[in-house]
């Protein structure tokens, strides 16, 4: 289980994207890092947008 991070406490400076990783399963996590990398925001910011675009419908 390389690359993974062990979950401890929250870090100050971010504690949002420390709730969101905690509250998805592996599996989406993995791919919320993916796109993470390909936009380059953060997890609070990416987790907001697909919360905009499912509340939309």
């Amino acid at each position: 289980m390389k690359g993974i991070k062990k979950m401890g406490r929250p870090p100050a400076k971010d504690p949002i994207s420390y709730s969101i990783k905690i509250g998805l399963n592996k599996e989406l996590y993995e791919k919320v890092l993916e796109y993470n990398e390909k936009t380059g925001n953060s997890i609070a910011e990416t987790v907001r947008e697909a919360l905009k675009i499912l509340l939309k419908k």
